[in-house]
């Protein structure tokens, strides 16, 4: 099982990459959780969750998931 610590690590190999990326797709803010059965292992936000008022993104940053959820929706009736 991969740790906290073993997430981290790869993860941050990929930080520098994070801002080019959101700027190609013109993405204000991102955030990333990664999760085990029982707990959150990782979970970093980045860039802005209102450009009007220039309000950082959190990990506690609420997003709405839009229609992603019939993805999810699918995907457990097909299991």
């Amino acid at each position: 099982m991969w740790t906290s610590d073993t997430i981290q690590a790869r993860l941050k190999a990929y930080e520098n990459e994070l801002p080019v990326c959101m700027r190609d797709y013109h993405l204000p803010g991102l955030s990333i959780a990664i999760t085990n059965r029982h707990e959150v292992v990782y979970a970093k936000a980045y860039g802005a969750r209102q450009l009007a008022n220039n309000l950082p993104n959190t990990v506690e940053t609420l997003h709405g998931i839009g229609s992603v959820s019939k993805s999810f929706m699918c995907l457990a009736l097909l299991q």
